[in-house]
């Protein structure tokens, strides 16, 4: 599946934003996918064109190559030596795993939803659940999530799902959307997770290319 690769919309504080020739990207990933520092990159990078910087910053965001000879010429001075021994999906496992950069949250509703309950109090954090995220993430893999960081303040802190699914398929799917896999433990109840991840491609907006449907019915088939 082809990740989406937004270079210039990264417009949130907390992503603590890199700048390089109007650029702006992720530091903690790029940090990850080059095992070099912010300054060391922008040192680099200041010595190319714009053009030549978003074929890196491609390679970076997809793993995808399409000029050989700048990505590979730019890792070199980075110390990358071989630049098929960066995996793009295990940095993104990297970056999932990586808490102390999760500085936002996404907030799951723990309780009922009744129509019986017209309170105003539906925005007390003590009746959520938060599941730690960075809102790059959410903010690049869904056009829904994407719509709703337009219309909130860039210096917020988290953003609540009104899909009324569990806090169980919720946690799996924010995995799924660093690592496009879906990992079931024993504690979860696996038609319960399919059911309520099935709509997910849609609801969320994903990508055309996503693999969440086959991977949805590879696990209906297999209960």
């Amino acid at each position: 599946m082809e990740f989406l690769v937004l270079l210039e919309k990264g417009k949130f504080s907390d992503y603590e934003l890199m700048e390089n020739k109007k650029l702006k990207v992720h530091k903690r990933f790029v940090e990850l996918r080059t095992n070099s520092s912010v300054k060391q990159i922008e040192d680099i990078l200041v010595n190319y064109k714009e053009n030549e910087i978003m074929i890196f910053l491609k390679w970076v965001y997809s793993g995808n190559i399409i000029n050989y000879m700048i990505v590979n010429e730019i890792c070199k001075q980075l110390g990358i030596e071989n630049l098929y021994s960066k995996s793009f999906y295990d940095d993104l496992f990297k970056l999932y795993k990586d808490e102390e950069s999760k500085n936002f949250n996404l907030l799951v509703k723990q309780e009922d939803f009744s129509d019986d309950n017209d309170d105003d109090d539906d925005d007390d954090n003590e009746n959520f659940e938060e599941i730690p995220v960075h809102k790059y993430i959410l903010y690049t893999r869904s056009g829904l999530f994407r719509e709703m960081f337009d219309q909130i303040d860039e210096n917020s802190d988290s953003i609540t799902d009104y899909s009324k699914k569990s806090i169980e398929s919720l946690e799996i799917f924010v995995k799924y959307l660093y690592t496009n896999k879906i990992e079931l433990t024993a504690d979860d109840d696996p038609q319960l997770v399919v059911e309520e991840l099935q709509d997910a491609v849609d609801y969320y907006q994903l990508s055309k290319y996503s693999n969440l449907p086959t991977i949805c019915k590879h696990l209906k088939n297999n209960f």
